[in-house]
């Protein structure tokens, strides 16, 4: 009689499929479509589903394989669990993968993710002497002098949506997290390109959705196959704090790039930014308004609404 189990895992539900078939060569991967992320079949025993969200179901018949599963995902996720609490507070010298973003909060200028691998105890060293922090916590022209002297020190890679590349790609989606999380695994799937193949032990990222489950389907679109780590306040990992700097000072390059075309100033945030967005209708026209803004936003309401479009 075919019986079901039902494990619930936190961590990269992609990496722990992975690691399943490096254990039982056996098990035969199938074609799924989301929001499953991996099936695996072993031929007389049984599948095993995994969800994006996490959740792993196990059916089959052979009660004893079924536990044999159930043992191995829990030592899997106790052995994560404990490498992510020495992570969290910033202080591991721990080769990884930092990924965070900036711009997805501003009304002008792009969406901009960055993803750095510091990859040895002499570059974190390095970091902290240069006073690598949250990049919230620096001046604009730190953050631009950071990154060149970051860019210079550790292997990167920056995936830039512009304004106009934004307001194509968001309709698809209708959803700001989805986008990022694609944006997320094609920074990563870039600098695994550079680095090589299976040199990137763990990838830490800022979480910024509340289904972290996102990001597990956005990397196995990629096939990438490695440990992911998501933690609130992200940046109190070195690694992620890096990132951070790196993708704030591309976003400010490109926001000074656009002041220089336009011959204007274009504020950050969204708050205080509709006199700006008017003056700018004014001068090139509402249909230019996409080259330079997040049409997603609200904001971009109230900057129209006093033009007969």
């Amino acid at each position: 009689m075919q019986t079901t189990r039902v494990v619930q895992i936190q961590t990269n539900v992609t990496a722990i499929c992975a690691d399943l078939v490096r254990r039982d060569p056996s098990l035969q991967q199938r074609s799924v479509r989301p929001p499953i992320v991996c099936q695996l079949a072993r031929p007389g025993k049984g599948m095993i589903t995994a969800y994006s969200s996490g959740k792993v179901v196990i059916q089959g018949t052979d009660e004893g394989w079924m536990e044999e599963i159930c043992t191995v995902l829990g030592g899997m996720e106790t052995h994560e669990k404990g490498q992510r609490a020495q992570t969290d507070v910033g202080e591991s010298q721990e080769a990884r993968v930092g990924s965070d973003e900036a711009g997805k909060g501003d009304f002008f200028g792009p969406l901009v993710v960055c993803a750095v691998f510091v990859e040895s105890g002499e570059m974190f060293d390095e970091l902290r002497r240069l006073g690598v922090k949250d990049s919230k916590l620096i001046s604009d022209d730190r953050a631009i002098t950071l990154r060149q002297q970051i860019t210079g020190l550790t292997a990167g890679c920056e995936v830039v949506v512009s304004p106009a590349d934004y307001n194509r790609e968001y309709p698809v989606v209708r959803n700001v997290n989805v986008l990022l999380a694609g944006k997320h695994a094609e920074a990563v799937s870039l600098l695994e390109k550079k680095v090589g193949k299976g040199r990137i032990p763990v990838v830490v990222i800022d979480q910024f959705s509340k289904d972290p489950g996102r990001i597990n389907v956005a990397f196995a679109e990629k096939g990438l196959i490695m440990p992911v780590r998501q933690m609130h306040h992200g940046e109190r990992d070195l690694a992620v704090a890096t990132a951070s700097i790196c993708a704030r000072g591309r976003f400010l390059l490109a926001l000074r790039e656009m002041e220089d075309r336009y011959d204007m100033e274009f504020p950050k945030g969204a708050s205080h930014v509709i006199p700006a967005g008017k003056e700018f209708i004014a001068r090139y026209g509402h249909g230019a308004l996409g080259n330079v803004a997040k049409l997603s936003f609200k904001t971009a309401i109230a900057v129209q609404s006093s033009f007969n479009l």
